[in-house]
C-alpha cells in the first residue's frame, strides 16, 4: 500500500491542487521518500516480530529507528539484536544512502531558476514532430489529447515544441506530467539555428498551429506562412502541416518554394472554409457536422460504464457510434482486380469494419470514396479508408484470405 504513494503528486497534480513546476517535483519527492521510509519500516518490523524472541518492538519505533539511522544521527537507544534484523538493517541503510543521494539534486534544482530549454534534442532514441506556432496550454492540451490516446499506435513517436518564450508554470506542470512523449525547446522557426537544435531535418512533420482567436487573421496567417518559408529553406523535403484562417491566404502557400503535396505531403487547413463547409453540409443533411467530429475526434468506448438500461436505448448506440474513428491500412492481396462494392461488402459482413474509401499512389486518382465498379478496381498498394473502433481491427482486411473464408461474400 505503501508503494501507492508514488503516484501521489502525480495524482495532486492531475486534480489542479497543484499548478508550480516545483511544487510539483517537491510533491513527487516527499511521496518517493514517505513510501520508501514506510516500505522500509515494515519490512524491518516484519523481521523483527519474526525473529525477537522476547521483546516486541512497535511499528512506529521502526520508523524512528529508521529515520535516526538512515539519516546517521544514530542515539543508540535503539538497536536489532538479531542476526536477522542486523542483515535487514545493512541492506536497508545501503539502499537509503542510495535514495537520500538521489533527492538531493532534485531538492536543489527547485531552488535553481527554471531551465532555460535552450539545449538540444536528441533524436538518437526515437523518432519525432516539431510543433510550432501558437504554443500555449490549450493548444497543447488539446493536440497531446489525441496525441497520447491509447488508440494511437504510434507510442514511439515524440512531440517537440518550439515556441520563442519560455513556458508558463502551468504548461511546464503538463510538459513534466508528459516529459516521456513531449518536450518544450525554446526557439524561432525563424531561426536555423533554433531549427537545427529541434533536429527538424529528422523529423518525421512539422506542425505549424495558428491562433484562432487572432483579432488580426490575415497577420496571424502571413506570420505563420513566414514559418513555413523558413521551415521549407531549412529542410525542402519535411512534411509541413499548416492551419490557417482565412482561405485566401491559401494561395501563397502554393507559391512557397518546394512546397509539395504530393511528392512531400504538405497539408493546408483552413480552419474557416473547414467550419463554413461543415455549416453548409448540415444545412443539406442535418448531423452531418457532428458525425464528422465525432470521426476526427478520438473517444474510447466502454461498454461496462453503461448500465443494462441503458444498453437499450440511444445513449449506448450513440457513445457506441462516437467511439468510431478513420484510419487508413492495406488491404489483402485477394481483392486484386475486385470493384469496391465487393470488397466493402466482404468488410462489413466478415470483418465488421466500414470500408468508405481508397487511397492510390496514382496522381491522377488520389483519393476516391465509394468508387463506382466502372471506374475502379483494386491494385497492389491500394490503402482502404476505414471508420472503426480502432487500428487493430482495420489490421483484419490485410491478413483476409479467401480460403481461410470461403462464404465471405453471401448471396
Amino acid at each position: 500500500r505503501s508503494l501507492k504513494l508514488l503516484s501521489l503528486g502525480d495524482d495532486i497534480a492531475a486534480v489542479k491542487l497543484i499548478s508550480s513546476h516545483k511544487m510539483l517535483t517537491l510533491s513527487r519527492t516527499l511521496c518517493q521518500f514517505v513510501s520508501f521510509w514506510l516500505t522500509a519500516a515494515g519490512l524491518y518490523f516484519l523481521v523483527a516480530r519474526m525473529s525477537d524472541t522476547g521483546n516486541k518492538i512497535l511499528f512506529f519505533e521502526c520508523l524512528y529507528f529508521l529515520i535516526v539511522t538512515i539519516s546517521t544521527i544514530g542515539y543508540g537507544d535503539f538497536s536489532p539484536e538479531t542476526n536477522s534484523s542486523r542483515i535487514v538493517i545493512i541492506v536497508l541503510i545501503a539502499v537509503g544512502l542510495a535514495v537520500f543521494a538521489s533527492f538531493g539534486p532534485a531538492v536543489i534544482e527547485m531552488f535553481k531558476k527554471s531551465p532555460p530549454y535552450t539545449l538540444e534534442y536528441d533524436d538518437s532514441k526515437s523518432s519525432h514532430v516539431v510543433v510550432c506556432g501558437y504554443i500555449n496550454t490549450g493548444t497543447v492540451s488539446n493536440f497531446m489529447r489525441d496525441f497520447l490516446h491509447p488508440e494511437n499506435e504510434d507510442h514511439e513517436t515524440t512531440a517537440v515544441f518550439l515556441n520563442t518564450t519560455p513556458p508558463p508554470e502551468d504548461l511546464q506542470n503538463l510538459m513534466h506530467r508528459n516529459f516521456y512523449r513531449c518536450q518544450y525547446f525554446q526557439g524561432s522557426p525563424l531561426r536555423a539555428g533554433d531549427l537545427g537544435r529541434v533536429k527538424l531535418s529528422t523529423a518525421k512533420a512539422c506542425l505549424v498551429i495558428a491562433n484562432k482567436h487572432s483579432a488580426e487573421p490575415d497577420a496571424e496567417d502571413a506570420a505563420n506562412i513566414l514559418r513555413v518559408i523558413s521551415i521549407k529553406n531549412y529542410k525542402s523535403d519535411v512534411r509541413v502541416i499548416i492551419q490557417i484562417l482565412n482561405y485566401h491566404n491559401e494561395e501563397h502557400l502554393f507559391n512557397v518554394p518546394d512546397w509539395n503535396h504530393q511528392l512531400y505531403g504538405d497539408e493546408v487547413i483552413c480552419i474557416n472554409e473547414l467550419k463554413l463547409g461543415l455549416l453548409g453540409k448540415s444545412c443539406l443533411c442535418p448531423g452531418f457536422s457532428t458525425m464528422i467530429a465525432n470521426l476526427i475526434m478520438m473517444s474510447s468506448f466502454h461498454p461496462s460504464n453503461y448500465s443494462k438500461d441503458v444498453r437499450s436505448n440511444w445513449e449506448y448506440e450513440y457513445g457506441y457510434g462516437a467511439s468510431n474513428e478513420l484510419y487508413t491500412g492495406p488491404l489483402s492481396a485477394d481483392f486484386l482486380d475486385m470493384t469496391f462494392p465487393e470488397v466493402a461488402e466482404i468488410c462489413l459482413i466478415k470483418l465488421h469494419i466500414l470500408l468508405i474509401g481508397v487511397e492510390t499512389d496514382s496522381s491522377s486518382t488520389g483519393i476516391l470514396f465509394n468508387p463506382s465498379p466502372h471506374v475502379f478496381r483494386f491494385r497492389e498498394g491500394t490503402q482502404g479508408i476505414f471508420i472503426a473502433q480502432n487500428p487493430t481491427v482495420v489490421k483484419s482486411a490485410a491478413y483476409f484470405c479467401f480460403t481461410c473464408h470461403e462464404y465471405a461474400i453471401q448471396t
